[in-house]
Parts: structure tokens; C-alpha cells; sequence
């Protein structure tokens, strides 16, 4: 059947030479090589060909490839290889939902799908679909994912290191590390993350929304907010709105994370501001998110370091200790063992003279014994080698002019 040149051009889609992705998926190394594969796949959205991007986003992240086409993600505004929204970095369904039902149902059967293509690639082209005056909902600034999260890039786990069978070791693309995950977020498909179809990461992050929970530790008593802008608001005008639930201990303020954390006094009072100012805190028109804050591990775990070394270390000192100690004890007792012999020889030489002689030499025998006298105790003293930093030399003409062979008259010439 004869098909005009126009029905052939509406079937594909004109040439692409970026992709359209969101800075988490595009990664944060600079210096990427990105290959570029014309009319190569097919979009699970749409089924019409489309130009493929592959790339492979950081050392230690899995390779990442567009999914759907430019039009497809245009439509939605969502990225080709995570379906997320560009601009608040969340789920289709939950966008929808926080949006309350201003974007409307897309077909999913084939030929409406087709039909629903070729009208949005005509009204891309003719600027009907812009998001510029688009308005964000208090929920949606709340759930907002402003900063790039390069950890969702990371290589899945290697089926086969948990069964211990992996024979690639260092070479492996897979990570080898036995985390836990949730059995809920395994089974995910393209075309219900982009329709908002039962999204597992959808369902759970609107879960976590609702239930969000003080933590578990009584000590926390800060509360981390934000989309803080400096320019527009006060240290003061922050305190002013907290002062009412309880004393304020400290208000630090980051500047350039557009954030700030506030301690109060007791956790009664954080408990309360955090229940009333939870979705309702907006200070000179500028709505504020607020959280509870997260303590700090990297200091505990150095403090925990430090403890551990010295508590291995004083072990090694007493031993130490414990071996000088014996080395002196075992020469004292070296020193101490001679007089006694020299006691036990004289005694024995005096009862043989007091045998022969017992009235003549009683006196000169008492004499003896008080003579004997034992030696005091000794410590062995070794011989110290002294080193002079100026050493003295017989003649000192020859300190200062070396001597070689070639430099001896006598070895001039020779015999023959």
C-alpha cells in the first residue's frame, strides 16, 4: 500500500544530540565518553525508534542507557533512564498526587499510544508544552529532591557472591557485599513509573511522608529546616517562630546549603514545634521544610578509635615494663650470689681451724667474722660508645687533602 512521505516522517522522530537526563543518572564525572546509536531501540513507551545514549556515569557506577524517547520524557518533563521528574527529582505518582490531579490520564492502549505521539511531537514543536509558569504545591516543595544522590548508581549486588560462587573476584562489575533490601522495590517496570501506576518507590516515599516519626533517641532535640534563604530571612525572625514551644538553645544557619539547624531545650518542645510547623512554617512567603536533625557518627566513631588504641597500648607498656624489671632483678641476684659463696667458704675454712685449734684462735676466729662483710649489690654497667662530632687527625694536612692512588708520584709509569 502507497504511504505518503508525510505518514513516513510522522513514524519517526527527529535526530537527538543530547539526551535528557537529571544530574543524579548523568553522574559527576567530567571527563565521561558518551556513545551515541541512532534509531537503535525502541521506546516502552511509545514503541517508535529513537536515538540511544549509553554512558557510564562514575568509576565504581553501573552503565547507564536512555529507556524512552525525547518526546515521551518531554511530555511528562521526566528523565530517560530514571523516569523521575527533572525539577523536584521525584516519582510520576507521587508528583501527580502531591499536584492533586493537574496533569491529566494518558492512553495505554497501542493505538492511542501512537495517536497520543504524534500530537505531542506536533505540539513540542509548535511550543504548546511549556512548564514555565508551572506552581509547585506546599506538599511537592516539602518532598522536593534538590541535590543529586550518585549512590542509586551503583552496581547491584552479584547474585552469584551470595551464593559464594563468583569466580571474577577484583574483575566483577557487580558489587560483592551482602546489604539488605527491600523485596517490595525488586519487581519495577517503565511503563508504570511513567503512567503512576503502582510505583513500589512511589508508595513508599508517600508512606514515610505520612509516618514520619520523632526518632527513637530522647537526646535528639534539634530540628534540621530547609530552603532557608539567607537574604530574606533572619536569625530573630527564626527564633521568633520557635520561642513559643520552648527555650531556644542555639540557631546555626548554612548559608550556601540554604539550610539551618535549631537545638531547643527539651525534647517535649521539639516534639510540638515539629507537629505544628511540620507543613505550615512560612516566613516572609517563603515556605520551610522541616526535619528532625541526625547525629553525628564520624565523631563518635574517632572518639571510639581513639579509645581502642590507648587501651591497646597500655598492655604493651606494662609488659615492657614488666621485662626491664626482670632483666634488673636477674643481675641484682648475678651480684648478690658471689658474697654469700665467699661467706660459705669462710665460714667452712673457720670450723676446721676452731676444730684443731678451739682455745688457741676463738678471738682471732671472732675477728674474722666481724671483718667478713658482704659486698653491696651491683648493677652491671655496659661501655658507652663516644662519638665526637670534630674527630682529630695525627697530621693535619692530610685532614683536608684526601688521598688517592692516582694521586701517588710513586705509581707514575710503570716498569716496562
Amino acid at each position: 500500500m502507497y504511504k505518503s512521505r508525510q505518514k513516513q516522517d510522522e513514524g519517526t522522530q527527529h535526530q537527538q544530540e543530547f539526551p535528557i537526563v537529571c544530574p543524579t543518572c548523568l553522574g559527576d564525572n567530567p571527563y565521561m565518553t558518551m556513545t551515541k546509536i541512532e534509531n537503535n531501540r525502541k521506546c516502552k513507551i511509545c514503541s517508535v525508534p529513537y536515538t540511544e545514549f549509553k554512558w557510564k556515569p562514575g568509576t565504581n557506577a553501573r552503565f547507564k542507557k536512555t529507556e524512552i524517547c525525547k518526546t515521551c520524557a518531554t511530555v511528562k518533563n521526566v528523565c530517560q533512564v530514571c523516569i523521575h521528574d527533572l525539577q523536584f527529582g521525584l516519582p510520576v505518582q507521587l508528583r501527580d498526587a502531591a499536584l492533586q490531579g493537574q496533569y491529566e490520564s494518558t492512553p495505554t492502549s497501542d493505538i492511542n499510544i501512537r495517536y497520543q505521539s504524534t500530537l505531542n511531537q506536533k505540539a513540542i514543536e509548535n511550543g504548546e508544552i511549556n512548564y514555565d509558569d508551572f506552581q509547585p504545591t506546599e506538599m511537592l516543595k516539602q518532598l522536593a529532591r534538590t541535590q543529586p544522590y550518585h549512590k542509586r548508581n551503583e552496581a547491584h549486588v552479584c547474585s552469584f557472591y551470595l551464593k559464594g560462587t563468583c569466580n571474577r573476584g577484583d574483575a566483577c562489575p557487580y558489587k560483592h557485599t551482602t546489604e539488605k533490601h527491600d523485596p517490595n522495590l525488586a519487581n519495577q517496570n517503565i511503563k508504570d513509573r511513567y503512567y503512576g501506576n503502582n510505583d513500589p518507590v512511589a508508595l513508599k516515599m508517600m508512606q514515610s511522608y505520612k509516618n514520619q516519626h520523632p526518632p527513637k533517641d530522647k537526646s535528639i532535640t534539634t530540628l534540621y529546616l530547609t530552603n532557608v534563604d539567607t537574604e530574606h530571612i533572619t536569625e530573630q525572625e527564626l527564633r521568633n517562630n520557635f520561642f513559643t514551644f520552648g527555650p531556644v538553645e542555639s540557631i546555626k544557619i548554612l548559608p550556601l546549603q540554604k539550610s539551618a539547624f535549631v537545638k531547643l531545650g527539651t525534647r517535649e518542645a521539639a516534639e510540638s514545634a515539629f507537629q505544628t510547623l511540620h507543613s505550615n512554617l512560612i516566613i516572609n512567603e517563603i515556605p520551610i521544610n522541616i526535619q528532625w536533625a541526625k547525629p553525628p557518627k564520624n565523631k563518635d566513631n574517632k572518639n571510639n578509635n581513639n579509645k581502642q588504641y590507648n587501651n591497646s597500648k597500655q598492655p604493651q607498656q606494662k609488659n615492657q615494663t614488666e621485662t626491664i624489671s626482670k632483666l634488673f632483678s636477674s643481675y641484682a641476684d648475678d651480684e648478690s650470689d658471689e658474697p654469700e659463696k665467699q661467706q660459705d667458704s669462710n665460714n667452712n675454712n673457720d670450723n676446721s681451724s676452731n676444730n684443731n685449734n678451739e682455745d688457741k684462735n676463738n678471738s682471732k676466729t671472732e675477728e674474722k667474722e666481724e671483718s667478713v662483710k658482704p659486698n653491696p649489690i651491683k648493677i652491671k654497667s655496659f661501655s658507652t660508645l663516644k662519638l665526637s662530632a670534630n674527630p682529630t687527625v695525627s697530621n693535619p694536612q692530610e685532614q683536608l687533602k684526601p688521598y688517592y692512588a692516582s694521586m701517588d708520584p710513586n705509581n707514575y709509569g710503570g716498569k716496562y
